[in-house]
C-alpha cells in the first residue's frame, strides 16, 4: 500500500521484498520516507524483508532495490522477518 502524506506517526516500516519478489510500492514508498526523514516528520524507518531459503538471492534484491533508491538512509533500519509467511507467528530480528 502507498504512503502519503496523510501517515501521521514518527515512525515507519515498509515493505522491500518477500525473497526474490519486489515490492511494486517500495520505490514511492522509500522515496517518502526519506523525504519524511530529511524533513524531521519522522524519526527512524524501518525497511523489512520476508526471508526465503535463498537467503542469498534474497540479500541481493535488498541491496539492489534499496541502492537504486539512492542506498540506505543514516536513519533506517533494515529488518528481516525471518518467521515465514506474513501470516505467520514466527519472530523477527532486527539487524543494523
Amino acid at each position: 500500500m502507498p504512503v502519503d502524506d496523510s501517515y501521521p506517526y514518527q515512525v515507519l516500516s515498509i515493505r522491500v521484498s518477500d525473497g526474490t519478489y519486489r515490492d511494486h510500492n517500495f520505490a514511492r514508498n522509500y522515496a517518502w520516507m526519506r523525504a519524511a526523514l530529511d524533513s524531521e516528520r519522522m524519526t527512524f524507518g524501518i525497511v523489512y524483508t520476508y526471508v526465503r531459503p535463498n537467503w542469498l538471492a534474497n540479500a541481493n534484491t535488498v541491496r539492489a532495490m534499496i541502492d537504486a533508491e539512492g542506498g540506505l538512509h543514516r536513519r533506517v533500519a533494515l529488518m528481516l522477518d525471518v518467521g515465514g509467511c506474513p501470516e505467520s507467528r514466527g519472530t523477527s530480528v532486527a539487524v543494523r
